[in-house]
């Protein structure tokens, strides 16, 4: 069984595996948006107390660093900062509970904030520091094993400076790292706020304390997620979900004579386009009219050519349609001629094979089958979250796997995300009962009849349906046929399919797997923080 056909007989299951990888996307993505799986604060208490003029401000940021990445901790302003009164943002404290504080007034300049020395550090580490910020070293050999760091900054802001820019404290820029917890004590309130996902500014009112932030609240992240995760289903409800239909587990007869073993190929095979299975059971058909024999011919030692006999005094009568035209195309490939046989090989033109495989009224069949607007839908979503999700949102490498299995099993899932038209669900089924009728041998056995005429066709569909090789190992066991008879077309069934498979090969090769500076009217204090 192909996996085509196993999603189309398994279709709740196939949905399901497609809402569980929509959910795996939208976890990575939401896992990077709000931080869940690299450093982030576990929290910031910030306060604020009026001196005189001034307006002093306490923040204590606790962060989880993780990774190799964590060698500094540090806190960034968008504006100019002093260890003196000469600027607007007065640096009067920098504390690091494990590592080693900094002052940096210019990038890569970093300095001891209480002797004013230059550090001599790292080339690597020293690139990590920008201008107009305070944090600390980690020790380079250590830092991987550190769980928390406490970063402790207190400064003063004239109170001028404060009022010019509407009482408004803007916290970090677009590079901060996602807050667990922030608690403010503002001058005349306090506020707190739970889970503030990166890439948002953060705004205090120092005055009220009340925060400010325009990242995506997390119960809204999470169902986002869930709904992003529903999206194959609802697809599959309004534009694949079949109606009920009643159908036996087995079905001891040909549901439907009328179609013809190929069309019962593109119906069943999860696909909808002529299989391997479909070309052998046309094959097939002609032998078991004695219109056809296979024949090998070795060559170049192990090598062994395959070759069409067409018998010159066979009847086409009992033959189908498509099996005639078949008939009539494998005329084309003579080589040569007997009194009796003409002899026939597959050809090695590409494109007369392919228009084998894409004959026209395999499509007109499947149009008027199925409708497929669930199936374009669900594809046409599949490449949009290919080539523009990961552009807005980084996704984890579980997330990139997930995102690509969905674009690969959307076109084996074909069935699945597409509807049958009027009864031909009913008869898919029937097909499907029938099939597993002639996979179970021990119901092949019982309800088998002794006409060999009826025999031929039920051989020829089982070809089409994969399953010829029970039946024929029924009919040997039942004794139905003398032993060279059964000999003959053992090797006819094993032969049609190899001959189908390298038609099938030969048209078909593929089936062979930074922030920035806050605006809105100024702030002091705004800049970025985290670790690097």
């Amino acid at each position: 069984m192909s996996l085509q056909q196993f999603f189309g007989e398994h279709e709740q299951l196939s949905v399901g595996i497609m809402v569980l990888l929509f959910f795996i996307i939208a976890w990575s993505a939401a896992g990077s948006y709000y931080g869940f799986f690299g450093p982030h604060y576990k929290s910031i208490n910030v306060g604020y107390e009026r001196v005189n003029n001034s307006l002093l401000v306490h923040e204590v940021m606790l962060v989880m660093p993780k990774g190799n990445d964590g060698q500094v901790v540090y806190r960034s302003f968008s504006e100019p900062i002093c260890l003196d009164s000469s600027c607007n943002i007065h640096i009067l404290k920098v504390n690091c509970e494990v590592g080693t504080p900094y002052f940096a007034k210019h990038k890569s300049a970093p300095i001891n904030p209480k002797t004013g020395l230059k550090y001599n550090i790292l080339p690597s580490v020293e690139s990590k520091i920008y201008s107009n910020e305070v944090g600390c070293f980690l020790n380079s050999s250590t830092y991987a094993d550190i769980k928390e760091e406490n970063l402790t900054v207190v400064y003063a802001v004239p109170m001028a400076h404060v009022i010019k820019n509407h009482y408004v404290h803007y916290l970090f820029t677009e590079e901060h790292m996602p807050i667990s917890k922030l608690n403010v004590n503002g001058l005349n309130g306090k506020s707190a706020k739970s889970f503030i996902p990166k890439d948002t500014v953060v705004a205090i009112d120092v005055k009220t304390g009340r925060i400010k932030s325009r990242g995506i609240p997390l119960f809204v992240g999470f169902l986002l997620v869930f709904l992003f995760s529903a999206i194959p289903y609802v697809i599959w409800y309004y534009l694949g979900k079949e109606k009920d239909v009643l159908v036996p587990e087995y079905l001891h007869t040909i549901p439907d004579s009328k179609l013809e073993p190929w069309q019962v190929d593109v119906l069943t095979n999860g696909s909808f386009k002529i299989s391997k299975y479909g070309i052998a059971s046309i094959l097939l058909e002609l032998y078991v009219n004695h219109v056809l024999k296979f024949k090998e011919e070795k060559k170049l030692g192990l090598f062994k050519k395959r070759m069409f006999l067409i018998n010159k005094q066979a009847s086409l009568g009992n033959l189908s349609n498509k099996a005639k035209q078949f008939y009539n195309l494998i005329k084309e490939w003579k080589f040569k001629e007997d009194e009796n046989y003409i002899y026939c090989s597959v050809p090695n033109s590409q494109q007369e094979i392919k228009n084998i495989i894409e004959w026209q009224d395999v499509n007109s069949f499947v149009n008027r089958i199925i409708s497929r607007g669930g199936f374009y839908v669900m594809t046409g979503v599949g490449f949009l979250l290919v080539f523009i999700a990961p552009a807005f949102v980084p996704l984890s490498f579980i997330g990139y796997i997930a995102l690509f299995s969905v674009l690969f099993l959307v076109f084996l899932m074909s069935t699945v995300f597409s509807r049958f038209k009027d009864d031909n669900y009913k008869e898919y089924l029937e097909w499907l009962a029938f099939k597993r009728m002639l996979m179970d041998f021990a119901q092949i056995q019982k309800y088998f009849k002794e006409d060999y005429q009826q025999w031929k066709s039920w051989l020829v569909y089982a070809t089409a349906l994969g399953a010829a090789k029970n039946l024929i190992k029924a009919m040997k066991e039942l004794k139905l046929l003398p032993q060279q008879d059964f000999d003959d077309l053992s090797y006819a069934q094993v032969t049609a399919l190899l001959l189908a498979n390298d038609l099938y090969s030969i048209g078909n090769p593929s089936s062979s797997g930074a922030g920035g500076v806050v605006g809105a009217g100024g702030g002091f204090g705004g800049g970025g923080g985290g670790m690097r």
